[in-house]
């Protein structure tokens, strides 16, 4: 799964792939705002991608020529493609196994600006084991919960997961 920000960190959306092909796009109203005609496009004509050619010249050196090919959302490569597609406009993506979309889906229930999301979801990205069996509680109390809108005890569980994500965030950047 692809999470989709745009250059200011803002949500665009999340796309599913299965074995390389597209399985789904979900966009938000930003996602669709930027890049809802194009996911229209892909998928009525495919996704354009950009192809290398060594060009031999008999007299001359060698050059590099590129060619657009489109990619079908059903074929495996399609995943590959977007990626290319996404870099070339300055998309941001996460890729993301199941288990963090299910931390991503609860931190887009509590309340963190669209910096901070981004910022956490890189380092859930990598974190493993103990790490996340700490993040669980965290994340279970600070939840969006109508009882507990503007409590004391929430902001102090969303202060408490703050501290933790950036701290992930921090050791992820310390030891890259």
């Amino acid at each position: 799964m692809l999470l989709l920000f745009d250059k200011t960190h803002a949500y665009l959306g999340e796309v599913s792939f299965s074995g390389g092909a597209l399985a789904s796009v979900v966009l938000s109203a930003k996602g669709d705002e930027c890049i809802g005609s194009s996911v229209s496009a892909w998928q009525m004509r495919g996704i354009p991608t950009r192809k290398k050619v060594a060009i031999h010249h008999e007299h001359a050196s060698d050059d590099q020529g590129f060619y657009i090919e489109r990619m079908q959302p059903r074929e495996e490569g399609f995943a590959n493609a977007l990626r290319q597609w996404l870099d070339e406009r300055g998309i941001f993506y996460v890729d993301l196994d199941s288990e963090k979309m299910f931390y991503w889906e609860l931190l887009l229930r509590i309340p963190f600006s669209s910096q901070e999301r981004f910022t956490f979801i890189l380092g859930l990205r990598d974190c493993k084991g103990e790490a996340m069996k700490e993040l669980a509680p965290l994340f279970q109390d600070a939840q969006t919960d109508p009882n507990l809108k503007q409590s004391a005890r929430r902001t102090r569980a969303m202060n408490r997961l703050k501290v933790k994500l950036s701290k992930l965030v921090s050791d992820k950047l310390c030891h890259a």
